[in-house]
């Protein structure tokens, strides 16, 4: 591509709204979009672990997630029993196209991860291996943004992802963080069945066996757990404020996101330089009305001793947010 793409990277803090962030950034016409969370960099053993000095403190596990799938689809098998006259047969072709077209785009993305990780092996610099990842974000480009301005990336670090690695490999990039209530986090966490997952039910693992010594196999323990964390991960967002460029980063609440939607697409339009004539499906994929649904869901979800148990968080919460509202609007 002979101009570089320029990479979003809308993250979240365990249900923090990251999804209705990112289905809205969808809308614009000169902005592509990787499907799924980008778990390539970010998961334990894959990328983002080989890009230290000593990549042997992290073996490489890229190539337990790049063995190629046959395609068992038949497409004449699945098509032609069909009278290729009805409306069932164009639809069922249609949705065929989709689905092998989104097979071969993930086929070759993972051909490509899968040749980036034979280079990670080798004895090369970091500043080479930087540069070879970086190659390997502009492949996923040339898949997903081509003829776009912008590739979107859904949850592709953690706020503990080395800055100074992953800012040369998204470079250019836009940082997106996407905060909310923590009380509605931990209801949201709890409705959607996750809250015990950690323990990894119904088998024994060592980090389950771990947050249990430290917190207890209880509801109250799990929730602690929880808070412990987003609280973390909010100390994080505020670290990389700090070291980033202030055109390159923007914190947005969940709240005032849908709440203030008008003004706060106006805000995000600004920071990522779109054009608001761009946003040509709006509504289709974010919609606001429905979204509100999501807002103080904690009241008949939490039990009174843990919104109790919630409260400096809550605190410091409302407090981040008198500084997210003074700085964007």
């Amino acid at each position: 591509m002979s101009k570089q793409t320029i990479n979003i990277l809308v993250n979240g803090i365990l249900y923090s709204g990251s999804s209705a962030l990112k289905d809205l950034i969808r809308e614009y016409d000169n902005i592509g979009y990787f499907p799924n969370e980008f778990d390539d960099f970010r998961a334990p053993g894959l990328i983002a672990d080989q890009l230290k000095d000593d990549s042997l403190e992290y073996p490489n596990e890229i190539n337990k997630i790049t063995k190629f799938k046959r395609l068992r689809a038949k497409i004449v098998y699945k098509l032609f029993p069909i009278n290729p006259l009805s409306e069932k047969f164009y639809n069922r072709t249609f949705n065929h196209i989709v689905f092998f077209r989104n097979r071969l785009n993930n086929n070759k993305r993972i051909h490509y991860l899968k040749t980036l990780s034979g280079k990670l092996d080798k004895n090369f610099s970091l500043d080479k291996k930087i540069d070879l990842t970086k190659n390997y974000i502009q492949q996923i480009g040339s898949i997903y943004a081509k003829h776009k301005d912008y590739l979107l990336f859904d949850n592709p670090i953690l706020t503990t992802t080395d800055v100074s690695v992953w800012s040369k490999v998204f470079k250019p990039f836009k940082l997106i963080f996407i905060v909310r209530d923590p009380r509605d986090q931990l209801a949201d966490i709890i409705k959607q069945g996750l809250l015990y997952v950690p323990y990894g039910s119904p088998y024994m693992n060592l980090a389950g066996a771990n947050i249990e010594a430290i917190y207890g196999r209880n509801r109250f323990g799990a929730i602690k757990f929880f808070s412990d964390a987003i609280k973390a991960r909010m100390e994080g967002i505020e670290r990389l404020e700090r070291i980033l460029h202030k055109e390159d980063i923007l914190v947005m609440d969940f709240e005032g996101l849908i709440e203030e939607y008008d003004k706060y697409k106006s805000v995000l339009e600004k920071f990522l330089n779109v054009d608001s004539s761009g946003h040509i499906n709006k509504n289709r994929y974010l919609i606001p009305e429905d979204s509100k649904n999501n807002i103080g869901i904690f009241e008949n979800i939490l039990h009174e001793n843990e919104i109790k148990e919630l409260d400096d968080l809550q605190k410091w919460y409302i407090k981040r947010l008198k500084n997210i509202k003074n700085e964007i609007l």
